[in-house]
């Protein structure tokens, strides 16, 4: 994952901000300037925004508030997120580049479940992260490297800390002050009081025996006045169920007395219901003809024009045409115009290229053409070696003719055979004469060069000290000018460096011309007796030598262009052959196309073009001549239509359109007839259906009518009305009888003894009695609670008020908390030992990959100063190995490179971390305690990871971008304005 671009709407001081950043890049900017801002703002638009309790950098002035981040995905290809503040963490929307859209779903997908604080705990870190190592203790601050390379933050060191004291706090093995070792201590005196109390139990015991004998015998009476409570009330049911059931009697006495009747139920209302029925149906009958006979003569007044309906199909179809045929027209004139400028084109390319034949014939294959390229690029090809032969024979004809010369010339300005020897003759007479002069000033001269060579080798020892001085004072200047920045220093030592090295070159050079004064000395000496006549006839042999030499040279020159000017000669032959094969090949092809023969063939490839250019102009022609046909026999087709419309309509007008227009008026006018027509024959339909249904419903109520009299045996309507009314009263009769009914089975209900019911004695006098027997059985329970009282106060005595229950009561309270805290002492046992086993998984599966990583970048960083990361076990801190063997816990290391140990880890961590995407890696001031050696190594290995993912760094330091290419820096401005 890559981000490639951020859009800043508003965000804190930021707002309508872009910036663009590569694989490395480095925001530079001074305090408050927007580095912080834009750190919070790509976490915001990737997690969401800052929630209530947290600082949400909305715009000071009001402005849209949010953002969209650009990134470059391996899944989903180049991505846009934008969030905006609709929610409280804020609404995102994904852009992808197929043009769809999504939501959060997409979004957690995209980051395969990374949140915020697992971001900024393996891909997000700052100086915060170093300045905590400085807060930890000496003893733990291996461990804090620990979990900072396990999960990023020390959240495994402070949970096992808060463990350890949570564990401590509850339980101690010799401790007293823990919760549960005072508990403890507690409960085991509660123990010792209860077993004091254990003696006095035998006499509570007597007394609770007597107490329960007065309980039982409670429970028996209570039972016994239970029952006698349920009897009375059953006594005082029956006083209230008697009189109804003799009035039951009476009703029942009264209907079987009235003769029985089939009279229907709800006869009288059932009657006059059908009877209004059947009049309202009567009266729809009557309207419904009457509407049928009016509407049968509307139809008949109504008249229609078949033969124009005949033809709505043909005039909806030349509707439909219209268009087709304006266009179709348009599309002719179009088509010739377009048939003129290609004749035009046609005979413009004939004309170019001079030919007179059938395109059509021309062979335009890919082969043919690439033919006619090799030959064209043969023919170049010729042209060009013809110029290279032209030039190369010139150049050795020259050649040829200028060597001649020369060995004419040094041929003619040898010596002849007699002065030749008239020269060796003189320098053998001279020769020894010259010895024994020369022998003597050449002693003088080796006398004289002795003493130079003494004084040159005085001087030359104190120069090189006083050269190696000034060298190493510049040398030391230059080094201090380098290590302080310091140009001024630095340009000046570098001009001293070069005015020492002049002085001294040109000391030398005085020394070289010592030499050559000795030199000429001995030249003049070893010149001395000699006379000019002999010194002429030597130099003129010399010269006769060096000539001699100089012919030879110059004859075997002369052979070398001689054979090179015969190459060429060969050549030529050569060119001219294939000159003549290809020329007949180009005829050849010029006969076959009919193209003229004085067609060049530097023209054969633009003459190849304009035939296919040609044949598809013929082509094109025959296109479009066949299109206008076709268009034409539409148009005509359309026209023909339209001329038997108006005869049919008896319509008149040049415009077709206001034809069309007119004749689909006169067909919608007798469509509307027709519509009218049918739907009058459908109404009436409809109401000779809806009288058949009105008929079949005046029978079925007539039927209904006779049903009611036969089920009443009335033959009018009067003796129907008048057996209605005594089917009425004994309907009342029966319904007063129904409801002493229910009254009486609701009073049975209430009975617990139902066969009381049935009894023929008088109930009062069983109540009198049952009352009475109540009376005497409260007494007895009187006095049985008495005794029950008694017992109690003796066995309150012997418990001394409330101490005994108090005890039992702390006893079991307090094992209530002892078991509390021992589960809760457990809880933290667990969480502690499966933390512990998660380590020791850690320690040994992902752990050494880590360190493996961290341990090389450790070694780069620190420039091979420390050279392993050992491996921490769970009792032992993370150590370090410096290049000589000797290892160090990081306690013991100096601030920087504890700082170093800790960026290692975090970075290995990031690089470890197995995700589908590489998310990029935010650095923000990290190495700012670091000197200039390892902050060039540490900016080294960022550029390293940024070839796997992409890095982002703020600082508010300049002489680190130094360590930077510009195109990777972002300067912030006030405002966080990019410079």
């Amino acid at each position: 994952m890559k981000i490639e671009m951020l859009h800043i709407y508003g965000y804190g001081r930021l707002e309508n901000r872009e910036y663009t950043l590569s694989q490395l890049s480095v925001l530079y900017g001074e305090n408050e300037a927007g580095k912080s801002t834009i750190r919070s703002f790509i976490k915001s638009v990737l997690f969401g925004f800052p929630t209530r309790g947290q600082y949400r950098y909305e715009p000071r002035t009001g402005g849209r508030y949010g953002g969209a981040l650009t990134l470059q995905t391996n899944q989903y290809g180049r991505i846009k997120i934008e969030r905006l503040p609709k929610t409280a963490v804020g609404e995102v929307t994904i852009y992808l580049e197929d043009g769809t859209r999504g939501g959060e779903e997409l979004l957690e997908a995209i980051l395969q479940g990374m949140d915020s604080t697992l971001f900024d705990s393996i891909f997000s870190f700052d100086v915060h992260g170093l300045q905590n190592i400085h807060t930890v203790s000496r003893e733990e601050l291996g461990s804090y490297l620990f979990s900072a390379g396990a999960i990023g933050t020390d959240a495994i060191l402070q949970l096992e800390k808060k463990l350890d004291s949570g564990m401590e706090a509850l339980f101690k093995p010799n401790g007293r002050k823990p919760l549960v070792n005072a508990a403890l201590q507690e409960a085991s005196k509660l123990k010792e009081e209860l077993e004091r109390w254990q003696h006095k139990l035998d006499t509570y015991k007597d007394w609770a025996s007597k107490k329960r004998s007065s309980e039982e015998q409670l429970t028996e009476l209570q039972l016994e006045q239970e029952q006698l409570r349920l009897a009375i009330r059953d006594y005082e049911t029956m006083t209230t169920l008697q009189p109804l059931q003799l009035e039951k009697k009476k009703y029942e006495s009264f209907l079987s007395s009235v003769a029985a009747s089939s009279f229907p139920v709800n006869g009288i209302n059932r009657y006059e219901r059908l009877m209004e029925e059947w009049k309202a149906i009567r009266l729809r009958l009557q309207t419904l003809r009457k509407k049928i006979e009016d509407t049968e003569q509307t139809i008949e007044s109504f008249s229609t024009r078949q033969h124009i309906l005949e033809q709505e199909a043909v005039v909806e179809a030349c509707r439909l045409g219209y268009m087709s045929y304006e266009t179709a027209k348009r599309d002719v004139l179009s088509l010739q115009t377009e048939l003129a400028r290609l004749e035009e084109e046609k005979q413009e390319l004939r004309t170019s290229i001079g030919f007179s034949g059938d395109a059509l014939l021309f062979h335009a294959s890919l082969s043919a053409k690439e033919g006619v390229m090799e030959a064209a690029q043969a023919f170049k090809r010729l042209t060009e070696q013809k110029q290279q032969l032209d030039e190369q024979f010139a150049a050795a004809k020259e050649l040829l003719e200028q060597l001649e010369e020369q060995v004419r010339y040094v041929a003619g300005s040898l010596l002849s055979a007699t002065e030749r020897m008239q020269c060796e003759k003189l320098l053998e007479n001279e020769a020894f004469t010259e010895a024994a002069a020369s022998t003597h000033m050449l002693h003088l001269l080796k006398e004289k060069q002795g003493r130079q060579a003494e004084e040159e080798l005085i001087r030359r020892k104190k120069r090189n000290v006083l050269f190696y001085s000034l060298l190493s004072v510049n040398s030391i200047v230059l080094a201090a000018s380098l290590f302080l920045n310091v140009k001024l220093v630095l340009f000046a030592c570098l001009f001293a460096f070069v005015c020492i090295v002049l002085f001294f070159t040109v000391g030398s050079n005085k020394q070289q011309s010592l030499a050559l004064e000795l030199e000429k000395d001995l030249a003049a000496l070893q010149g001395m007796g000699r006379s000019e006549e002999t010194i002429q006839a030597k130099h003129r042999l010399h010269m006769d030598d060096e000539r001699k030499q100089q012919l030879e040279r110059e004859q075997f020159k002369l052979q070398q262009a001689e054979r090179a000017y015969e190459r060429i000669v060969s050549q030529y032959e050569e060119w001219e052959k294939n000159m003549y094969v290809l020329q007949k090949e180009v005829q050849a092809w010029k006969e076959k196309t009919g193209l003229p023969s004085a067609l060049p063939a530097a023209q054969l490839i633009p003459a190849f073009e304009r035939l296919e250019k040609l044949q598809q102009g013929e082509r094109e022609t025959i296109k479009r001549k066949e299109r206008i046909g076709l268009l034409e026999g539409e148009t005509k087709t359309f026209e023909e239509k339209m001329r038997g419309l108006q005869d049919i309509f008896a319509v008149r007008d040049e415009n077709s359109a206001a034809l069309l227009y007119g004749m689909s008026e006169i067909l919608k006018e007798e469509k509307q007839k027709v519509q009218q027509h049918q739907q009058l024959k459908q109404q009436i339909v409809q109401w000779e259906i809806e009288i058949q249904e009105l008929q079949l419903i005046d029978s079925k109520l007539e039927q209904e009518r006779d049903t009611l009299w036969s089920s009443a045996d009335a033959q009018t309507e009067e003796q129907f009305l008048m057996r209605g009314q005594k089917a009425e009263e004994a309907h009342e009769a029966q319904k007063q009888l129904s409801f002493l009914e229910v009254q009486i089975e609701v009073l049975r209900t209430r009975l617990v003894n139902p066969s009381i019911a049935d009894i023929g004695e008088d109930c009062a006098a069983l109540l009198q009695e049952a009352v009475k027997k109540q009376q005497r059985l409260h007494e007895m329970q009187q006095q049985l609670q008495h005794e029950a009282a008694t017992c109690t106060a003796e066995m309150t005595a012997l418990e001394n008020g409330s101490t005994y229950r108090d005890i039992v009561h702390e006893w079991e309270a307090k094992r209530s908390q002892l078991r509390e805290l021992v589960k809760k002492w457990s809880a933290y046992a667990v969480a502690k030992a499966a933390l512990q086993n998660t380590t020791a998984r850690y320690y040994k599966e992902r752990l050494p990959l880590i360190l493996k990583k961290a341990e090389r970048y450790f070694t780069y960083v620190t420039n091979g100063q420390y050279t392993r990361l050992l491996t921490p076990s769970a009792e032992q801190a993370l150590q370090v190995e410096r290049k000589d063997g000797q290892r160090f816990f990081c306690h013991e290391l100096s601030q920087a490179t504890t700082e170093q140990v800790y960026l290692s880890l975090r970075l290995a961590l990031a690089c470890a971390y197995d995700m589908q995407e590489s998310y990029p890696l935010i650095i923000d001031d990290s190495f700012v305690h670091f000197d200039a050696v390892r902050t060039k190594q540490t900016i080294e290995l960022i550029k390293e990871i940024v070839r796997e993912r992409q890095v982002i760094v703020f600082t508010c330091h300049p002489h680190l971008l130094s360590h930077f290419s510009g195109d990777t820096v972002i300067v912030l401005k006030n405002g966080a304005e990019p410079a």
